[in-house]
């Protein structure tokens, strides 16, 4: 085997930016967390949690996933939150979009959190829905 000096320089001058993990979505294989609109057109539905606190530790956010659970044409906007039950903060409102009215159309779909957000070691995770109509309802994973 050749000298290896010239390719370590090489790599020696390359910036670091950290370990590489493997993403992970939670609920780890489990169902996703189911989020409902509040009762009201646009009305945020109640905190669902996603990830219980103790979980994970200091993390970044970098995609949702989401399915639509009804049929009509609907908008939606989804909030992620940190903290503990009842005093939840929102770290990421997943910009609106239009649902799909088509019956057999059941598959995840990924929202990437452009720039990823930092969440705080430890924290539980939430989600809440918005609507255009009532009550809709949506599975998510983080």
């Amino acid at each position: 085997m050749g000298d290896l000096s010239a390719i370590r320089g090489l790599l020696s001058r390359v910036p670091q930016i950290g370990t590489v993990n493997v993403p992970v979505l939670y609920p780890i294989l489990a169902n996703p967390t189911t989020v409902t609109a509040g009762t009201s057109d646009w009305g945020l539905g109640a905190w669902a949690q996603v990830v219980s606190s103790g979980t994970i530790g200091a993390a970044t956010l970098t995609a949702v996933y989401w399915r639509r659970q009804s049929n009509a044409i609907i908008e939606h906007q989804l909030e992620i939150g940190q903290g503990a039950a009842g005093s939840e903060s929102v770290v990421w409102r997943v910009p609106t979009y239009r649902g799909l009215d088509n019956v057999n159309f059941r598959t995840y779909l990924s929202v990437p959190c452009q720039p990823p957000r930092s969440v705080d070691a430890n924290a539980r995770l939430a989600a809440r829905l918005a609507s255009s109509t009532q009550g809709d309802t949506m599975t998510v994973k983080l």
